[in-house]
């Protein structure tokens, strides 16, 4: 395993693969849908009546009322920044309930200290009902917190995140690389079972030390994934 830093740049970047595929850091232009109905042509009607962008629609609204925006170039919609799920923080308890809302995917938690705080940088990647999808999360809490409850990262602590998806080797979409406490993307009428789906991520720390920090997790983390692992 390698870490990528920079000798001129007090900021240390750490790369991770979720699944043993290599692909490459550019991503091609072109996009793979894979549907599970034959009539395109219903799908792109069921997708203009929910997700219509170009008016103010009771559908676009009720996406933004929910945290989503939508990106209509790559067709993918993506949590935004200031989500209301923000208010809430993490704790093992949502990935409990997931699959009792039609959320079946793959997780992967790393934990670290770092600034006298417990974090942890969840990954999830796989079926969300009619999508399919990723995330990668922040958050951190105080280290006297007995409770798993972790709280999302502040705007100080915010981190530039990136990340290409890919489903069965061939490219779907990228997010960022923004500065975000939850970075996601969900893409309308996709299947993705976790195994097939691999994801490039870029984490860009503030510092040497956190990054070091995070890279000692991240080993540990590598030892509990053993059917899905992860390269760095």
């Amino acid at each position: 395993p390698t870490t990528q830093s920079g000798s001129q740049s007090q900021s240390s970047n750490t790369t991770t693969n979720s699944n043993q595929n290599t692909a490459p850091t550019t991503a091609p232009t072109e996009t793979t849908n894979i549907n599970t109905f034959e009539d395109g042509d219903y799908l792109a009607n069921v997708q203009d009546v929910l997700f219509n962008t170009q008016d103010e629609s009771t559908a676009r609204k009720i996406l933004v009322t929910a945290g989503f925006d939508y990106d209509p170039v790559q067709d993918v919609y993506f949590t935004q920044l200031d989500s209301w799920q923000r208010n809430f923080g993490f704790n093992s308890v949502y990935d409990t309930a997931a699959p009792m809302v039609g959320m079946l995917y793959s997780t992967a938690k790393i934990y670290f200290t770092y600034d006298d705080k417990d974090w942890m940088m969840e990954i999830w990647k796989g079926q969300y009902g009619i999508t399919a999808g990723a995330e990668i999360g922040f958050y951190n809490k105080p280290s006297d917190r007995v409770m798993e409850h972790y709280d999302c990262v502040t705007d100080e602590e915010m981190l530039t995140m990136a990340f290409d998806f890919y489903n069965m080797d061939e490219f779907v979409f990228s997010r960022g690389p923004e500065k975000h406490w939850w970075l996601t993307g969900f893409k309308f009428l996709h299947v993705g079972i976790p195994q097939f789906i691999d994801l490039d991520m870029t984490i860009e720390f503030p510092n040497r030390k956190m990054a070091n920090a995070f890279e000692k997790g991240l080993k540990e983390e590598q030892k509990n994934q053993i059917t899905d692992p992860i390269k760095y």
